[in-house]
């Protein structure tokens, strides 16, 4: 979810500066679909790059920026009644991206695998 802090002067997202983890780089490009199937694309340069995850969170909380937290992250922020930070697009969301497991196995992944994947899906549900 494209998130920022409570406190910001703008909803205008493309007025705002943008929060990027490392692997996102400095080109951002976004698309987010509503429920009613509209869809949003959001292209931005990233202000500011962080190598973690917690930095880009602590950043736009701080009122730093705007960038994409994910919905089970932001909803367990919320749940602790964090309230200073909101989901800016609060209808729409990001595609779903698949997740890979690499491992060195020929046809059938390890017990340990199957059980990690099935967790990572879960959470991610």
């Amino acid at each position: 979810m494209l998130c920022g802090s409570t406190q910001l002067n703008t909803t205008d997202i493309h007025q705002l500066p943008y929060i990027a983890n490392q692997w996102q780089g400095k080109q951002i490009e976004h698309t987010f679909t509503a429920t009613n199937s509209e869809s949003l694309v959001y292209k931005a340069e990233a202000h500011c790059t962080t190598n973690s995850f917690h930095s880009c969170v602590a950043l736009i909380k701080a009122g730093a920026g705007i960038g994409i937290i994910p919905d089970f992250y932001l909803s367990q922020l919320l749940s602790y009644n964090d309230n200073t930070i909101t989901s800016l697009l609060p209808n729409m969301s990001l595609a779903t991206n698949p997740i890979y497991a690499l491992c060195p196995f020929d046809k059938t992944p390890p017990l340990a695998i199957t059980l990690c994947i099935a967790a990572l899906e879960k959470q991610l549900a």
